[in-house]
């Protein structure tokens, strides 16, 4: 029994990277050649860039067992902040702003979590309205003062562009597989995941680790805040809980990484599943598929299906 299982461990990789090559290829005739050009994919990665962040983000959240639906409102609110402090002090400032900011709001948010003891889902959409809120109102006190919605200087926006986009991604991934696989704090996380009983057993504190997994989780939220407001130039604040549907690609990439983790590093996994997803999307628009509703329609599908995939194989993934 062994033997054969760990005969699969070792084949299943293969197959999977067999399977997406010819995926890939067969895209590659659907869309006459345009799908797997240099400049398209270079396109795919940078549009994933920040869905590639936020889903690490995510991935630190589900290990600890929670479910924060507020990082599109905290995305934004960081953004914001990230860009005002940009072009008033420059790069460095840039990307303190908006990490920072994040790590803070995480924080309020496990907090709020382990204090209040409620769900957090819905502790998470009480707070992701209260951060569009505060995003609103700074955007209309700037336009009632007579300035513009943030908007980010042309010269500080590299970090949302190719080929420094590219260099953050690297980094970004380097952080996330030493922290996830190489710290006592990603494993403490993984382990209060799993099952948060035995955790507290083996003597790991759990509302500690909980914090910790919203604290760095609120590092890759900040990346992604900071190379959104390169990349857009522009974050606009939103109401109604529109925020939440910033984070629909993502899910669906961590959930598949999650279906994915045991033949390859859930780090590993959750940067080629965010890339899938955003091929996926790309190839639609090839295609001509309208990226309103038949768009939105096959996102909805992915998130329930890897959603799926995810739960059958992982415990604590979807609450």
């Amino acid at each position: 029994m062994e033997t054969t299982q760990q005969r699969k461990q070792l084949v299943m990789p293969v197959l999977l990277v067999v399977f997406a090559i010819a995926l890939l290829v067969a895209l590659n005739v659907f869309t006459g050649g345009k799908f797997l050009s240099a400049s398209n994919l270079m396109n795919i990665v940078v549009n994933a860039s920040v869905p590639i962040f936020v889903a690490w983000g995510f991935t630190f959240i589900f290990a600890s067992g929670v479910t924060d639906l507020s990082v599109g409102a905290v995305i934004i609110l960081a953004a914001n902040v990230a860009g005002t402090l940009g072009n008033a002090y420059g790069y460095a400032a840039l990307v303190a702003g908006g990490v920072l900011t994040a790590v803070l709001l995480m924080s309020i948010n496990f907090t709020v979590y382990q204090i209040t003891q409620i769900p957090s889902w819905i502790a998470g959409l009480g707070m992701m309205m209260l951060y569009e809120a505060v995003a609103s109102f700074y955007a209309r006190y700037r336009l009632q003062s007579g300035l513009r919605v943030v908007t980010l200087e042309t010269q500080y926006r590299a970090l949302g562009q190719a080929p420094h986009v590219f260099v953050v991604i690297l980094l970004g991934f380097l952080l996330a597989y030493f922290l996830y696989n190489r710290t006592t704090i990603g494993l403490n996380i993984r382990a209060l995941g799993n099952n948060q009983g035995v955790a507290k057993t083996m003597g790991i504190p759990v509302a500690k680790t909980v914090i910790c997994s919203g604290l760095v989780a609120g590092i890759f939220i900040g990346i992604a805040a900071v190379v959104k407001e390169s990349f857009a130039g522009t974050v606009n604040a939103v109401t109604g809980l529109s925020s939440l549907s910033t984070t629909f690609q993502p899910l669906a990439a961590v959930l598949m990484s999650h279906a994915l983790q045991r033949y390859i590093n859930v780090s590993v996994a959750t940067l080629i599943s965010t890339i899938f997803i955003m091929a996926v999307f790309n190839v639609l628009t090839l295609l001509g598929v309208s990226s309103g509703t038949w768009q939105e329609t096959i996102l909805g599908l992915s998130v329930i299906v890897f959603g799926v995939m995810a739960q059958k194989r992982t415990l604590g993934v979807v609450k």
